[in-house]
């Protein structure tokens, strides 16, 4: 269960370095903190948590409220 949890927020993660990295060659973004890499993971947690079922949403967003 936790392990389920832990792949979910490296994949967040993993895709949210990848979108910030191409918004930066692609978009001449500049990303100054890579706080805003956490808060896009997060971001993208709690969509996806909406997407699930009700019993699984509150594990995800006391996750993405500890990162």
């Amino acid at each position: 269960y936790i392990a389920k949890h832990i792949r979910i927020g490296t994949c967040a993660l993993l895709w949210a370095i990848w979108n910030t990295r191409n918004d930066m060659i692609f978009n001449g973004t500049n990303f100054t903190n890579f706080l805003q890499v956490i808060y896009r993971a997060t971001a993208w947690i709690r969509m996806l948590s909406l997407l699930t079922h009700a019993d699984f949403r509150e594990p995800l967003d006391i996750g993405c409220n500890r990162w």
